[in-house]
């Protein structure tokens, strides 16, 4: 998603945001300004650097920001667990109270960072061209500055200050966008630069983006200790396979919990005492929390943080959810999602403990843009008028009269640049330019959102052989066929992220054992199955999911509707990448595995209008039903996943040749062919059997699971009998099911999972 960035004047902006203070606090009396404070940078010539200083002086000397302190923050960068790309903002306001020496501060204290540049303004209207790569550098700069606070600090917005030599902007960052005042000369205009210092100083803490929901802890305060102690202390459960020996069942915290919590609570990093309300608001809940062991990258979109929580209620160890998510009345909150999925009964996925929006805490970027929109309408009136009245003045002059460049008014759907090459995880992007009169609104309203649920589970790439693997791809896959059975929901964001690993206590031929399961998680943008012309399909217009793993078709079709072949192609690609990575292959080495694993999932291509499209690699595979690794080389395990990979690549390319015939024989030109032949019927349960832990007896099996017939050439798109019966494998979750089960009970060789790809490896930037 592009960061979008709207233009606003500095008066109306520091009203807004910075309003003249009613009753001014009596520690923060206005300073006594006799003369321009800035008046010695007005012929400044040096470095950035320098630039920095003598700003930093001046501010400091004539306690511009009452109760502030102005310090540089270039001089070291933090530790790598804080900022692994060991990014540097120029300087910063501190709260006195949090600055307890000239040296470094730290980013969890800032509180208005401040970039100084010389010439390159990251938001010069004169110089906005997508090819001005110094611009798009100052540009990502702020952009990732913003990122990094936005991750450490618990915030609604971020205030930035950008000097250009003696120029100055504001700027103001949530989830939707950024605000960005005009430039303007703070040297010569000093009286109402020093009068906005001021009101900054008088300020909440609220005002000036920091949450109120969210108190900081500090190394005096008894919820420091009480973090320390359950990082440290009480009893730890070994959270390894076993039989438990006389059914004891384990008692206290998996060790892996303890241990994600402990690392998380940094001494650079700020932690928090966050609240939970109910959706009821009968009650708010307590957590503490410290480093996120997730962070979703970018400042654009939801900006999901996941933590390993402290309940303060009950002392246990949950998982909490913050998330900035889309605001509209069509889209369900992943906690009333959760809530129908238990009560259903679903297998497999987290069990609610509260959520709840967190009340007066929207982005408010996109409340800018409307009236932007109609000063620009009123603008382009104005210009016709002039240009009319200009070329009837003019009619009669022997030269033509040339008309007026309009100025730069405000952002634009980033669509107006189908030539623009990044790769798809740069979200950090902004493209300012004149918008037109027609186009609706591009930057999307997000709520903050907190969701806590009981269970803190390991990521995928914790497995620890192939046959688990498998094993938890079957039970996120069930934990689906229940949703969809149940309670008619289809996921719509099946990826790595989202398939996890959590220890259960199940019996076993008489016996108590602590197993690894699967569970499907992140369902916040599940909808309903037969929700396709609805309303809130006319608010979800782009792609959903991660493109990694998305099918072919979605990466391929105009139209963003998910149904089941796609959900289940999604499937396929995390076990495909997984079993890539992490298992070792019969006739592949590292060095090709992660050549292939960039083409496959991180190479795209772009159409005609410059949209982006599902790369060459992983369209042949499904196409030709076979995984190339190179050329000449089908991949091999010499293990149960050869047999898998066949038989699922044989439905996945049965379905392409039926949807490509009914493509091609749609008397329709502009109406989308349907993902599935069997999409409109509701799924039907699989045998009894599946339900079973255990599935069902390979015997059975033998016959759908046979090597698929030879397939017939496809010139002019014909479907034969055997691919339309291969195709219709995927119109439910049956056949899936019973093949995974099918695999699960087949010998394993006892492999371990270790990564493929060489320490060595560096990805390339590949374009289509």
């Amino acid at each position: 998603m592009t960061y979008a960035a709207i233009l606003a004047e500095k008066e109306e902006f520091c009203q807004k945001y910075f309003p003249t203070p009613n009753h001014p606090h009596p520690g923060k009396p206005r300073p006594i300004l006799d003369r321009n404070p800035f008046e010695r940078l007005g012929a400044f010539r040096g470095s950035e650097a320098e630039l920095s200083r003598q700003f930093g002086e001046i501010v400091n000397e004539w306690n511009l920001i009452p109760g502030f302190v102005f310090r540089e923050c270039s001089k070291r960068p933090e530790p790598l667990y804080v900022d692994p790309h060991r990014r540097r903002a120029d300087a910063a306001w501190y709260f006195e109270r949090n600055v307890k020496n000239e040296g470094q501060q730290e980013w969890g204290d800032q509180v208005i960072p401040v970039e100084f540049k010389t010439v390159d303004d990251p938001f010069d209207e004169k110089n906005i061209s997508a090819s001005s790569e110094r611009h798009q550098s100052a540009r990502d700069q702020c952009t990732t500055y913003s990122e990094l606070i936005h991750a450490v600090q618990q915030r609604t917005a971020l205030f930035m200050l950008i000097i250009i030599g003696r120029r100055a902007r504001f700027t103001r960052w949530d989830r939707s966008g950024t605000v960005v005042t005009r430039a303007f000369d703070y040297v010569k205009d000093w009286e109402f630069f020093c009068d906005v210092l001021w009101r900054i100083g008088n300020c909440s803490e609220a005002q000036l983006g920091l949450d109120p929901t969210a108190t900081r802890i500090y190394d005096t305060d008894a919820d420091y200790l009480k973090m320390f102690k359950a990082a440290n202390m009480g009893s730890t459960v070994n959270h390894s396979e076993r039989v438990l020996e006389d059914g004891q069942l384990p008692v206290g915290e998996f060790e892996y919990v303890r241990r994600m919590f402990c690392d998380s609570i940094k001494e650079k990093w700020p932690r928090y005492r966050v609240e939970v309300p109910s959706p009821d608001g009968e009650k708010t809940h307590m957590f503490l929390i410290g480093k996120p062991v997730f962070r979703a990258e970018g400042m654009a979109g939801r900006g999901t943080r996941g933590y390993v929580a402290l309940d303060c209620d009950t002392g246990s160890f949950v998982w909490l959810k913050d998330v900035w998510r889309a605001n509209h009345e069509f889209f369900a909150k992943e906690g009333d999602i959760l809530k129908r999925l238990n009560l259903a009964g679903v297998h497999n996925v987290p069990t609610l403990v509260c959520h709840g929006d967190i009340e007066g805490q929207a982005t408010e970027t996109p409340d800018w843009w409307e009236p932007k929109k109609l000063e620009r309408e009123e603008k382009a009136r104005e210009k016709a008028h002039r240009q009319q009245a200009l070329e009837e003045a003019t009619r009669n002059r022997a030269t033509p009269a040339s008309s007026s460049i309009g100025s730069f008014d405000t952002y634009v759907n980033p669509s107006s640049f189908p030539s623009l090459k990044r790769t798809l995880r740069d979200s950090n992007e902004v493209i300012m330019e004149p918008a037109t009169d027609t186009e609706r609104c591009p930057l999307r309203l997000h709520q903050h959102y907190r969701l806590v649920v009981k269970e803190v589970a390991m990521p995928l790439d914790k497995f620890e052989y192939p046959q688990q693997l498998v094993a938890v791809i079957f039970d996120s896959v069930h934990a689906h066929y229940d949703a969809v059975t149940e309670e008619s929901l289809l996921h719509r964001d099946i990826s790595s992220g989202n398939i996890l690993i959590y220890p259960r206590v199940i019996e076993w031929k008489g016996k108590t054992a602590l197993q690894w399961r699967g569970m499907l998680v992140d369902w916040e943008m599940s909808k309903e199955v037969h929700d396709r012309d609805g309303l809130r399909q006319a608010w979800q217009t782009e792609r959903t999911g991660t493109w990694q793993y998305l099918s072919v078709a979605l990466l391929s079709r105009g139209s963003p509707r998910v149904e089941l072949p796609d959900e289940l192609e999604s499937f396929f690609h995390v076990l495909l990448y997984y079993a890539l990575r992490y298992v070792r292959s019969a006739n592949a080495s590292g060095l090709t595995i992660a050549n292939f694993l960039e083409s496959y999932f991180d190479v795209y291509g772009l159409d005609r209008d410059g949209r982006y499209i599902c790369g060459v690699e992983k369209c042949l595979t499904i196409e030709m039903g076979r995984i190339q690794v190179v050329c000449g080389t089908i991949l091999r395990f010499d293990n149960p996943l050869d047999r898998l990979f066949a038989n699922l690549l044989s439905w996945f390319r049965a379905r392409y040749i039926v949807l490509a015939h009914e493509q091609q024989n749609s008397e329709l030109v502009d109406q989308q062919p349907s993902a599935s032949t069997g999409s409109d019927v509701d799924p039907r349960p699989p045998s009894d059997a599946v339900l079973d832990e255990y599935g069902p007896r390979e015997d059975n099996l033998k016959a759908w699971l046979a090597p698929p017939e030879p397939f017939s050439a496809v010139g002019e798109i014909e479907v034969s009998e055997a691919e339309r019966k291969l195709a219709q494998r995927l119109d439910t979750h049956d056949q899936m099911l019973l093949l995974l089960l099918s695999s699960l009970r087949e010998r394993w060789p006892p492999q371990r999972a270790a990564d493929q790809i060489p320490a060595t490896w560096t990805p390339s930037e590949k374009y289509l």
